[in-house]
């Protein structure tokens, strides 16, 4: 008797525990306590191998007589009466037992029907319902891969039984699906109320190519009770899917027939062999292809006079995946402009594929410098500028302020002194035709306007002022209007010893923002010598509205000469001579543009290799030429967001990367990615 009136009373409490213990704990009946009511986790027995009650070793005491008492709670006896004292000591004893989730004291109560309110016949049948034993297991457990066409690229599997024979009393309320990824822990993957339903497909959590095991439980119910039945034993399947797309990333040789695209994980592959192919097509060409399972592949020479697209496609028995298209293009020194497609250059190629042919939206870039000279590689896409340096600057032109714009040369009197040509070779960076003469510029199908704003001297604060209000389209009193106002003002030129900006330059940059102009800059070559320099003590770059630019070179650190620290809003490539892996030996880590072979006055054209924090500002300059390009309602404020939200970070490791005390920020937001930017505008 002492055992029913134990299930009875341990019934109720399962029906209202917290009313009952609660109650137990000031009631008059109190007796000593008779045991212990354990929760195991799940799949431990309550009785071990040995015989012994499972955590006796733990509480320290002999424990006899285990019995189920419905919702997964097990209770054991003492062998002698035992004080609360004691068995709460032996309750915490075996709390300790990483296979038990909870203990509490089982007692004697002296309870009347009348303090509980419940007919003798009401607690009869509550305690039979809590007493049963978990139903067998589910019958022919089988997994398989559920791929389907529909979502070629999400992980599915389906999962099928058959009821179990042994229900041992209770009743088939469901069953329980489990899981396990890749050799992982054991999760719920799904539960199911309908007892009539032996299969179930599942999507969430799967990887692709991981092997996944999953087990099934049936749920049984007697009363009030709830019992997860025995495991089936673990099936297990490895769901496969479409491969996602690779992504070029570059080319293997300088002839470009190589190109290269980043490997693919077993789960991008869809967890199955995947085989590519390369595809380059041009107007009028045969369209040239190659397969491989590596991630390069070499194509039939190019025709010399032909731009194509390339695109590489991966395929697997579940379908083919096809990259984004990249623009090779015919210009012969292309494959030396390792900043336009290298592994830490600007992904220009992939970004040309986004934009048509002739722009949309035509856009201007001023180039405020030394002035253009006449290169076959910049004619076609110049338009008229204005010559702003003053005739004490040495303006080498004979005059001060006038229409000309071209470079005359930058030398001064210095008898060893030469000419730089420097505007020239920044104006090449930004828009060199796409013409198949020489290099490609990043945006190649923009207008370029020569500015000319330093003279044989250098160049005052008096003459850029002026020089960036023409440009931006504002009016400078007896020079005529500009006819074609830039959309992007490029100013690759800084001081070399600490400088603070002045009121009129900034609000020059302010007027031109104003205007829905964006103002790009080079943040410095300060950091050359051994007092490295901080961006914000280079002017004009630390005026306050320009996008001032670090240099990074061919392995995406940044340059041993850039300045950097505050004021640096972003990188790009702007060479390194010190660091030339992943560049053409020409090359030697420095970037080629167009140049003038002239001594002082300008000669021939000619191609060059330079670096400098002058070379990365005219990457950025020209992503915010293609990003106007694309949209008309494109704002500065947009292309600083398209420009710094898309930037790749810097590798762990690197200069960049490093921060030191209060400068976490070396290099700016990251390193310019034009196609990523250009794929942020709708």
């Amino acid at each position: 008797m002492k055992k029913l009136a134990s299930a009875i009373a341990l019934a109720l409490v399962f029906a209202n525990q917290t009313a009952i213990f609660a109650q137990a704990d000031s009631t008059d009946g109190l007796q000593n306590a008779v045991g212990l009511i354990v929760e195991y986790r799940d799949g431990v027995p309550p009785v071990a191998p040995d015989g012994q009650v499972t955590g006796q070793n733990f509480a320290g005491v002999h424990l006899a007589n285990t019995h189920d008492v419905g919702s997964g709670f097990t209770a054991v006896e003492f062998d002698t009466a035992t004080t609360d004292t004691e068995a709460n000591n032996i309750a915490t004893n075996l709390r300790r037992d990483p296979r038990v989730l909870q203990v509490v004291v089982d007692h004697d109560f002296s309870i009347t029907p009348q303090s509980l309110e419940v007919s003798a016949k009401n607690k009869l049948a509550l305690a039979l319902g809590t007493v049963f034993k978990p139903a067998s297991s589910p019958l022919s457990p089988r997994v398989v891969d559920a791929w389907n066409s529909s979502a070629p690229y999400a992980p599915q599997i389906k999962v099928s039984w058959a009821a179990p024979k042994v229900l041992n009393g209770g009743r088939l309320a469901g069953y329980q699906v489990w899981k396990s990824v890749n050799g992982g822990a054991y999760s719920v993957a799904t539960t199911i109320s309908n007892p009539k339903v032996h299969s179930f497909t599942l999507s969430l959590g799967l990887t692709a190519g991981a092997a996944t095991r999953v087990y099934v439980k049936a749920i049984t119910k007697l009363g009030l009770a709830i019992k997860y039945g025995l495991p089936t034993k673990a099936v297990s399947v490895t769901p496969t899917t479409r491969p996602v797309a690779p992504t070029l990333t570059g080319y293997a040789d300088s002839a470009l027939n190589k190109p290269q695209w980043s490997a693919l994980t077993l789960s991008q592959r869809g967890g199955l062999p995947v085989t590519f192919q390369v595809s380059a097509t041009a107007p009028g060409k045969p369209t040239l292809t190659c397969t491989t399972t590596s991630t390069t592949c070499l194509l039939p020479s190019f025709s010399s006079d032909s731009q194509y697209s390339i695109s590489v496609s991966a395929r697997n028995s579940r379908g083919t995946s096809t990259s984004a298209s990249v623009i090779r293009a015919r210009d012969p020194y292309f494959y030396q402009q390792w900043y336009l497609f290298g592994p830490f250059g600007i992904n220009a190629p992939q970004a040309w594929a986004q934009m048509p042919a002739t722009y949309a939206n035509p856009v201007v870039v001023a180039v405020i410098d030394t002035g253009f000279t006449s290169h076959s590689d910049l004619n076609p896409q110049v338009v008229p500028g204005y010559d702003f340096v003053s005739t004490d600057q040495v303006s080498n032109d004979g005059d001060g302020w006038d229409p000309d714009a071209s470079d005359p040369g930058s030398f001064n009197s210095n008898p060893t002194s030469k000419s730089s040509w420097h505007g020239t070779h920044v104006a090449g960076l930004i828009g060199a035709a796409a013409n198949g003469i020489g290099i490609i510029g990043v945006a190649p199908g923009v207008k370029l306007q020569s500015v000319r704003a330093l003279g044989g001297n250098g160049g005052k604060a008096s003459d850029l002022l002026a020089a960036i209000t023409w440009a931006s389209g504002g009016t400078v009193n007896g020079v005529p209007n500009n006819p074609t106002p830039a959309k992007v003002i490029n100013i690759s030129m800084g001081t070399e010893t600490a400088s603070t900006c002045d009121a009129g330059v900034e609000a020059a940059y302010q007027a031109a923002l104003g205007r829905g102009v964006t103002i790009v800059t080079s943040a410095g070559n300060g950091d050359s010598n051994n007092q490295p320099m901080q961006a914000f003590e280079s002017y004009p770059g630390n005026c306050l509205g320009s996008i001032n630019v670090g240099a990074t070179g061919a392995t995406g650190d940044a340059s041993y000469f850039s300045n950097y620290g505050l004021g640096v809003d972003i990188s790009a490539p702007g060479g390194d001579d010190r660091v030339t892996t992943g560049t053409q030996p020409d090359a030697a880590g420095m970037m080629i543009s167009t140049l003038n072979d002239g001594t002082r006055s300008p000669g021939a054209e000619s191609y060059a290799f330079d670096e400098g924090t002058s070379m990365a500002a005219p990457m950025v300059s020209g992503a915010a030429a293609l990003l106007y390009a694309k949209s008309a309602s494109m704002t500065p404020e947009l292309v600083w967001q398209y420009l710094s939200s898309s930037v790749r970070k810097f590798r762990p490791g690197t200069e960049c990367a490093l921060t030191v005390g209060t400068d976490s920020q070396r290099c700016g937001a990251g390193i310019l990615d034009v196609n990523a930017a250009l794929k942020l505008v709708k």
